[in-house]
């Protein structure tokens, strides 16, 4: 898809752009005349102009009630980071950084999940760490976009729980794994998970219960 974006050194000119990927409001643009060079790909915020909507006259006439249409299509958007507009040549999987706490999902149990650190990211294949592991034991790869991956902070169903894996459960006694997953969850917190469920797969809404 191709869109006319402003030129950042002319004001009032625009240069056609290519969608290279979206992320909510966030799109992932890439300007005509750079063919496949990613280096000068850029974020743009289709929110940030503050410029009022309307559809064009084909448009009001199919839907009577288009600014409920509006509302439900920005239902749950959020505002983007300013330091992801600044970035250059980047891909939505790649903000999933070395250090990050995310909530892994067990393969046999689903309604239970633990906290674990990404170790690495090699074109969106997680090296990951159950958080009260202290060696490279029990360190286990992951696509990002798989069905046991979510926000630490989002759990996946109304009965979700927070234990760590039988194989590790017995390193620590039951009040240090509440610390500990109390720690990744404060961890978490400061990054913005709802951009981050974007990337990854949303989850579905609900209450969840701890340790």
């Amino acid at each position: 898809m191709k869109l006319e974006v402003p030129t950042p050194d002319a004001p009032g000119y625009y240069w056609l752009a290519s969608v290279v990927t979206t992320c909510g409001p966030l799109l992932s643009l890439r300007y005509l005349g750079y063919g496949a060079d990613r280096s000068a790909d850029f974020w743009f915020d289709v929110s940030q102009n503050q410029k009022p909507l309307r559809p064009p006259q084909a448009i009001q006439d199919r839907h009577l009630s288009w600014e409920k249409l509006l509302d439900s299509e920005l239902q749950g958007a959020v505002t983007v980071p300013s330091y992801l507009l600044e970035l250059k040549g980047s891909a939505p999987i790649d903000q999933i950084k070395q250090g990050m706490k995310l909530l892994i999902l067990e393969e046999e149990n689903p309604l239970n999940g633990w906290a674990a650190s990404v170790l690495e990211n090699v074109g969106g294949r997680l090296l990951l760490r159950y958080d009260g592991c202290d060696t490279a034991v029990w360190d286990f790869w992951l696509f990002y976009l798989s069905h046991r991956v979510k926000t630490l902070d989002s759990p996946s169903h109304t009965e979700q729980t927070y234990k760590p894996p039988q194989v590790i459960e017995n390193l620590h006694t039951l009040e240090e794994w509440k610390g500990i997953l109390k720690s990744s969850m404060e961890e978490a917190q400061k990054y913005n998970s709802k951009v981050l469920a974007n990337i990854l797969q949303p989850p579905v809404n609900g209450r969840s219960s701890e340790i």
